[in-house]
């Protein structure tokens, strides 16, 4: 049985390996389900990637260096698995490691963002846990400009 199955996956590599010798379009990412959609897991990361790039983007705009992490998410590259280094004491100094999420919907955010209100930082203590700090995008480019200036110290 094995044997059987070890010759079958070789065969399978072969075929895929002579068609795309050939020019033949594989579509390993689609869905044969109504609409012909990817399988959500494609869409998924194309999402994650595209919001990593927007945050890297938005700090470039206040000038401090981020990038993406190398197969963020995908694996534990290095044994870590976040998604973006933030340089804010220079490239120099060791990065800030982070990790981004983004819903459609706000699932998980909504009662964050409520209870947050208009206010710059909301503290969040779980019993016998350190404190999660959330803050607005205008109060973390706020921060880092001061770390930029030396106004402030991480």
């Amino acid at each position: 049985m094995a044997r059987a199955l070890g010759r079958l996956l070789i065969g399978c590599w072969l075929l895929l390996a002579i068609m795309t010798f050939a020019g033949v379009v594989v579509p390993l990412a689609v869905s044969f389900a109504a609409g012909g959609d990817e399988v959500s897991g494609a869409k998924h990361r194309r999402k994650g990637n595209r919001v990593e790039r927007e945050v890297v983007a938005l700090h470039k705009q206040i000038g401090v260096h981020a990038e993406r992490y190398p197969l963020s998410g995908a694996s534990r590259f290095r044994n870590s698995g976040h998604d973006l280094d933030l340089y804010v004491r220079g490239r120099d100094e060791a990065p800030l490691v982070a990790e981004v999420k983004a819903r459609k919907n706000g699932t998980g955010f909504t009662t964050l963002e409520t209870w947050l209100g208009e206010y710059d930082a909301l503290f969040l203590k779980r019993n016998n846990a350190e404190p999660l700090v959330v803050v607005p995008w205008r109060v973390w480019a706020t921060l880092l400009g001061g770390t930029r200036l030396g106004h402030f110290s991480l």
